[in-house]
């Protein structure tokens, strides 16, 4: 997860593509392009700024998934989660 966070770099940078809102599981995702991928870096985070799933896709192959959906408190990845919201919103995300 850290590999994709630091791959990312800042949140709000000009690579930033989209957003996943994952209404059953609780928690959004911004994607980040690289080249033409425009899904090549993901992260997901919750309400308490906890990154909670990564992934790679800049490679070839299957994507490189890092998951703690089933323990979310077990994140020690933290965000800046007003401003990932914030970004996620301005990307045309309704407000929950």
């Amino acid at each position: 997860m850290r590999r994709v966070m630091a791959a990312i770099g800042p949140l709000d940078n000009r690579t930033l593509s989209m957003y996943r809102v994952n209404v059953g599981f609780g928690f959004d995702c911004l994607l980040y392009k690289r080249g033409s991928n425009r899904f090549a870096l993901e992260f997901c985070f919750d309400g308490q700024g906890r990154v909670i799933e990564t992934i790679d896709r800049r490679g070839a192959g299957d994507p490189k998934i890092s998951s703690l959906r089933e323990d979310p408190g077990a994140s020690t990845i933290r965000i800046d989660g007003v401003l990932a919201e914030r970004l996620v919103r301005r990307l045309g995300a309704p407000e929950s």
